[in-house]
């Protein structure tokens, strides 16, 4: 008889009834994993958003270390954009069409001015980084749109699309040269700049604790060295 089946397993009808429940748990399961644990962050985070120094805290600073005092959330906005771009457009158009690829660009033209707006990272190397790297995001999804286009429309013979797909290869790989040499150069300025300072920890509001430089020759830094960060 006919109806639908799988196209990995043609043995697998779609509309049977024991194809059907494992479809609604593998959505519960869907749907709890990757919209559950980004929210399980946020209220973690949430908990102690007013005093992150605390040792309480310490077991989530791999969520809020990098990030400034007020944008504590931020990692949950990042796993949110990366749900966005990997997941929630496969909803929207069929697998590889030209409407997933425009929603995901349309995605980062909204991120994008809100790093600008916001700075959410401590370091401005990290902003600058962050930024740059969102903005190589775009242009290769840009460059990918081109190469559908290409693909699809151009062998029809009705217009000329003035560009070919090696051509975009040389793009996305020069792209990939300039995002890995501003992670080498912001690296680069984030070791010099520790170096400087002769840093050796935090202050409670998260800046750098320096030690100010000592005119008289016969004055010493006396330092105690401790595993704890109560001290």
């Amino acid at each position: 008889h006919l109806g639908r089946f799988l196209h990995q397993d043609y043995s697998i009808e779609c509309d049977s009834d024991a194809h059907n429940r494992y479809k609604v748990l593998a959505s519960v399961a869907i749907i709890a994993f990757s919209f559950g644990v980004p929210l399980l962050y946020l209220a973690l985070l949430a908990r102690h958003r007013k005093n992150l120094a605390h040792a309480d805290a310490q077991y989530l600073s791999f969520f809020f270390a990098d990030y400034a005092d007020k944008h504590w959330y931020w990692e949950v906005l990042e796993c949110f954009r990366k749900l966005t771009l990997a997941g929630l457009a496969l909803f929207f158009g069929q697998q590889g069409s030209l409407l997933q690829t425009a929603l995901s660009m349309g995605v980062m033209l909204v991120y994008i001015p809100a790093l600008f707006k916001l700075v959410p990272y401590k370091l401005p190397s990290d902003n600058h980084v962050a930024v740059l790297d969102n903005w190589a995001l775009f242009f290769v999804l840009f460059a990918g749109l081109l190469l559908k286009v290409e693909s699809s429309f151009a062998s029809t013979g009705r217009f000329e699309p003035g560009y070919s797909s090696e051509t975009l290869g040389y793009f996305l790989s020069a792209l990939c040269v300039v995002v890995l040499a501003a992670w080498c150069v912001s690296l680069w300025h984030d070791i010099c700049a520790f170096n400087a300072k002769q840093c050796f920890r935090y202050k409670h509001d998260n800046t750098l604790v320096t030690m100010p430089i000592l005119t008289p020759p016969d004055e010493r830094y006396h330092i105690f060295i401790s595993h704890s960060q109560q001290d």
